[in-house]
């Protein structure tokens, strides 16, 4: 009988988290005080000056930025360390940085001190994604719009003669939801053929190392491959993503899916992408310390 009952659970629990979440946010409905589709209403209802600028200027065709992800930030060497990248990493010569979400450790905490972090360099336009750890406990109302506003945005990187999007997505609760679905397809619809480079940032990820399971924050089959199609569909160059802590670089359909690794593990790294005039990249991973 109880071996029965196990069986149950688990296709219950199969089906559950197997339903597109297109139209279900079964995640979000387990963990998260907010959806997706809230989320969303709240960010296109922001203007661009109160979260991101929609545009940032480069003296240069040739620049970088970087991506670093699930910080964790704890304790006080924690916050030191996170204030030695961010001087490793900002005095390069760089437009951008993407930070892609799980920033401190205990979920649902103020956002204020490592927003101020980011600030001591604000010639750095610092665009920041919503990770899973900032949607529990309430901590999108409490913490996240608060302090970072939007979850999901776009920005122009404008050159002399030429133009890279970077778009921010809100997967915090694995799944992008019917509405930022529509709204990415229309963005790209519109605004991908003017650009040289476009570039997507979102906490969990599309690929992992072989033989790494994560249950939390992963998307339905269907969407996830909605998505891909419509990557490859308009060209995005690459997605940027965190959440399984493990890096992972994989290249399907043209795009390329780069995850990079955590903070709280042994392996601390974050990400420097160069953005060449031949419009090629090169990507080299750092690490923290």
């Amino acid at each position: 009988m109880v071996k029965a009952v196990i069986r149950i659970g688990m296709l219950w629990l199969t089906a559950l988290f197997g339903v597109g979440c297109s139209t279900y946010d079964f995640s979000g409905m387990l963990a998260a005080g907010s959806s997706v589709q809230e989320r969303f209403d709240n960010s296109v209802s922001l203007p661009d000056c109160d979260s991101h600028p929609a545009v940032v200027r480069s003296a240069a065709a040739n620049y970088g930025f970087w991506v670093a992800s699930d910080f964790h930030v704890q304790g006080q060497s924690d916050w030191d360390r996170l204030g030695g990248f961010l001087k490793q990493a900002c005095t390069a010569p760089c437009e951008v940085g993407l930070l892609l979400g799980d920033y401190l450790y205990e979920a649902g905490s103020s956002l204020e001190r490592f927003r101020d972090s980011l600030q001591v360099y604000p010639e750095i336009c610092c665009l920041t994604a919503i990770g899973n750890h900032e949607v529990y406990k309430d901590g999108y109302q409490r913490a996240y719009r608060p302090v970072f506003g939007a979850t999901c945005y776009a920005v122009r990187v404008e050159m002399d003669g030429f133009s890279d999007l970077f778009v921010v997505l809100d997967s915090a609760n694995g799944t992008l939801g019917n509405r930022q679905y529509d709204w990415l397809e229309s963005l790209l619809e519109r605004e991908r053929e003017g650009v040289r480079h476009c570039f997507i940032g979102t906490h969990a990820n599309f690929f992992s190392p072989a033989g790494y399971v994560d249950v939390i924050s992963t998307y339905p089959v269907d969407e996830w491959m909605r998505l891909l199609d419509l990557f490859e569909r308009h060209r995005v160059t690459a997605v940027f993503s965190g959440h399984s802590h493990m890096r992972d670089e994989t290249t399907l359909g043209g795009v390329r899916y780069v995850t990079v690794g955590s903070w709280c593990d042994d392996k601390r790294e974050w990400a420097w992408v160069e953005c060449r005039t031949d419009s090629s990249l090169q990507i080299d991973f750092r690490s923290v310390d």
